[in-house]
């Protein structure tokens, strides 16, 4: 068994919507589902094979796509270089405040005012790494489909509260077949960008696949040895059901589903001494129908059973963490932990989020300056882009072209980073040309950009040196270039292009929403 670990980088807001909220808002999970993994594999595997539809009757592609041989395992936030995982309901702190963290599987202690402690986490050795998911939270119009704008009776307030760009998530495929997963490595690659989730033409869902790597397995190690405990903690949601085919989410049918995964008689599980169970609705939807997926009850991700008297071994331990158990488990449903935890209590540690403890400054350029070439620059564009958008953020066009002129002008730009080497000469030449034509002329000196006319602005940023200077100040950037052997000269020229183009596109959509209230 082989498992295809990757990491997401969230190039733009992602939503992903949980089964909650008013019906005027789409709420995101705090993690990106297997389900929409799938979804997006498939999606990237009939692209570049130019196919409309799958071949469901061909074994390989049932197998791969339709099984549970292959297991899209949910994608969890990244914390210090590290998948986290759920933290077990078992997990409690002393009201107000955060450490230590007690572990009532395991201890006795207890604090007085107990509060759980959620969300997602690494642990090394006694010391806990939370997880910090950014949420971004947009209010949208509802618009009409012929006018492309509100109107009278179309035009409802609902609001997007998404996973926010820039944050990294890491997820696995886990294969049967090994063979299965050396022929996803084929076609998932590093740097291959795709699009997730809902809302895609309105500017969410697209991210970057990262770090895309074969390994032996996809999560923590069980502790287990014989006599202990057994400490069942899951790691997804499980979707489990009677022998009547009932869904019910409690324990029996959980000990039932175990038992059926194990081929055992569910007393062999032995006794419930500590049950911390957590429910919660489970959905979907199926983007080739266009349909949403059944609502089911299911037993919710951290849930935690501790069992006494049972009378498993270590190699059907293993087979449980291998393989998971209930239903969809193609999705990333089912999967499980088994004596992953074995401490009593935890020190919380904190850290700046995803990227862990903060590093020392002089000891982190040292290190960057030895990644390799690939890391390097993909680490560098990834620091350019989120220094694009907070530089764009801060430049406004007032009294833009029409978006027909600024349109033209990006179609430009977008041609000169798409050549190998940059050709600059191409867009002196079309604002020349502007400043010929009497009409576009008086538009572009109309709409101004810090009290610049918009021709000139553009003109001057494309050979501005004064923010990319700024820029690669920092020791980590200039360790960056350094590692990544780019030509620094370029890069500030695509920079400076990237830089028009979005604040260009901002502009476009300034006018167009002026252009449809004028109808």
């Amino acid at each position: 068994m082989k498992a295809l670990s990757y990491q997401l980088y969230l190039l733009e807001p992602t939503l992903v919507t949980a089964l909650e909220g008013d019906p005027n808002s789409a709420v995101s999970f705090d993690y990106i589902p297997g389900s929409v993994i799938r979804g997006a594999v498939i999606g990237l595997f009939m692209r570049q094979n130019r196919v409309s539809e799958l071949d469901a009757a061909d074994d390989a592609t049932r197998r791969v796509f339709f099984s549970d041989s292959a297991q899209y395992l949910n994608a969890y936030p990244l914390v210090d270089g590290a998948r986290s995982l759920p933290a077990p309901n078992s997990w409690n702190v002393q009201k107000g405040e955060k450490s230590p963290i007690y572990d009532f599987a395991w201890g006795i202690e207890r604090p007085e005012n107990p509060k759980g402690v959620g969300g997602f986490a690494v642990v090394v050795d006694a010391s806990i790494e939370k997880a910090s998911v950014k949420r971004f939270i947009a209010v949208h119009t509802q618009r009409d489909r012929q006018k492309g704008r509100s109107i009278e009776g179309s035009g409802a307030l609902y609001r997007y509260d998404s996973l926010a760009a820039g944050q990294i998530f890491a997820g696995a495929i886990v294969c049967e077949n090994d063979a299965d997963a050396d022929w996803l490595h084929e076609f998932i690659a590093d740097g291959l960008e795709v699009q997730i989730g809902g809302a895609r033409s309105a500017g969410y869902g697209r991210v970057r696949f990262e770090r895309v790597a074969l390994d032996e397995s996809a999560e923590n190690p069980s502790h287990f040895e014989a006599g202990q405990p057994l400490v069942i903690t899951l790691l997804s949601d499980a979707i489990v059901h009677n022998d009547d085919g009932e869904y019910e989410p409690n324990l029996d049918t959980l000990k039932l589903a175990l038992a059926r995964r194990l081929d055992i008689a569910p007393d062999a599980l032995g006794t419930a001494y500590q049950v911390y169970l957590g429910t919660t609705l489970v959905g979907g939807f199926n983007r080739k129908w266009g349909l949403p997926l059944p609502q089911t009850a299911a037993l919710s991700m951290s849930s935690t059973i501790v069992f006494t008297d049972h009378s498993l071994a270590r190699d059907q331990v293993d087979e449980l963490m291998r393989y998971g158990f209930g239903e969809r488990r193609v999705d990333g449903f089912g999967r499980i932990g088994i004596n992953l935890y074995t401490q009593q209590q935890y020190q919380l540690v904190e850290t700046d989020g995803q990227t862990g403890k903060k590093p020392d400054k002089n000891q982190s350029s040292q290190t960057i300056e030895h990644l390799p070439q690939p890391i390097a620059r993909r680490e560098l564009m990834r620091a350019i882009d989120v220094e694009l958008t907070r530089v764009a953020n801060q430049i406004g066009v007032s009294n833009p072209p029409k978006s027909s002129q600024i349109n033209a002008l990006r179609t430009v730009i977008q041609s000169v980073l798409r050549q190998a080497v940059l050709d600059l000469s191409v867009l002196h030449t079309v604002i020349e040309h502007i400043d010929e034509r009497s009409v576009a002329r008086r538009q572009f000196e109309k709409a101004r950009v810090s009290g610049q006319p918009l021709s000139k602005w553009v003109s001057d940023t494309s050979g501005d040196s004064n923010r990319w200077s700024a820029f690669i100040k920092d020791a980590r950037i200039q360790g960056l270039l350094q590692s990544s052997a780019v030509d620094a000269n370029e890069e500030r020229q695509r920079f400076n292009l990237r830089l028009i183009d979005a604040v260009l596109a901002r502009a476009a959509k300034q006018t167009q929403r002026k252009e449809g209230g004028d109808e």
